[in-house]
């Protein structure tokens, strides 16, 4: 992975995953989503919890 991440290719799109990807994962926890309430794949996938989650900061934009 060092050897990977060396590249100028590999740093470049490093860079953008900082201003695409992770900021949204930020605001949901800051928001206070912090473990789902159920267990189970099944549960968790199933519907309303995680989508809602989602879908919140791109209403707040």
């Amino acid at each position: 992975m060092n050897a990977k991440m060396e590249k100028d290719e590999s740093k470049a799109l490093y860079e953008k995953r900082k201003v695409i990807v992770e900021p949204v994962f930020g605001h949901i926890k800051n928001s206070g989503f912090r473990r789902f309430s159920v267990r189970g794949k099944e549960k968790v996938g199933g519907g309303g919890g995680f989508s809602l989650v989602c879908a919140t900061p791109n209403l707040k934009k």
